[in-house]
């Protein structure tokens, strides 16, 4: 995956994940690099539950997991600082205030440390236009108010799609070391029957999409990714 990529573009002793979800991620560090620790929080008790079970039936010895926010971290890990900070498909768009949690997470990396910050995107132009000309007008302008109701068909998520400017103002205090778009062309997850659909062609657009990344257009795809370094 594109993004574990980053993660481990440096070598690091420990690692923590914002969103654990299933814990598939925190697994694959805590295999990819078994001398390190790796961290993990979900405010779902439930994920919590599969992330621990997963490192359990992988007889992984370094993977720390813990129920919460990260307004809670430092309860949670009140003597840890970290090499990295990771947050995979918008962990953090569902937050009230993005400046606080990074001042927050910025607190807990240490000096030299990175934050891999993955964000739903607030001007996802391909999306927006794929909408409107379904006669899906309130769905087409969802991600522009500040609040979105997410992915979900059948149930609402108060989220908040943000745009490079929001991103920018909340890591002020850290160095920009790279930024990257995704399914600006290229069918994003949630159509991947398209993808399917298009088979070779899919590619083509993928190439693309580093193509336009290279220029304005990189900001105006499905999700967005930010490296940042203290």
């Amino acid at each position: 995956m594109h993004f574990r990529s980053e993660v481990k573009n440096d070598v690091y002793e420990n690692v923590l994940e914002i969103g654990t979800g299933p814990g598939l991620d925190a697994s694959h560090f805590a295999q990819w690099r078994p001398e390190s620790e790796v961290y993990g929080i979900d405010v779902s008790q439930e994920m919590c539950r599969l992330s621990e079970e997963k490192a359990e039936s992988k007889g992984l010895k370094n993977v720390h997991i813990k129920q919460g926010a990260v307004e809670d971290l430092d309860a949670l890990f009140p003597n840890e600082t970290f090499d990295c900070i990771y947050v995979f498909f918008g962990g953090l768009n569902t937050v009230e205030d993005l400046t606080n949690c990074v001042e927050i997470l910025t607190s807990k990396l240490r000096p030299g440390g990175r934050f891999v910050f993955t964000s739903i995107n607030r001007y996802f132009l391909v999306g927006f236009f794929f909408d409107l000309l379904r006669g899906k007008v309130r769905k087409a302008f969802g991600r522009i108010n500040d609040s979105w109701g997410g992915y979900s068909t059948d149930r609402q998520l108060h989220s908040i799609a943000y745009s490079p400017k929001t991103v920018y103002r909340a890591c002020k205090g850290l160095s920009l070391e790279k930024k990257e778009g995704f399914s600006i062309l290229h069918p994003a997850w949630f159509h991947d029957h398209l993808r399917k659909k298009l088979g070779r062609w899919a590619n083509v657009l993928w190439r693309l999409d580093r193509v336009l990344n290279r220029t304005v257009f990189w900001s105006f795809g499905e999700l967005n990714m930010y490296v940042f370094r203290k």
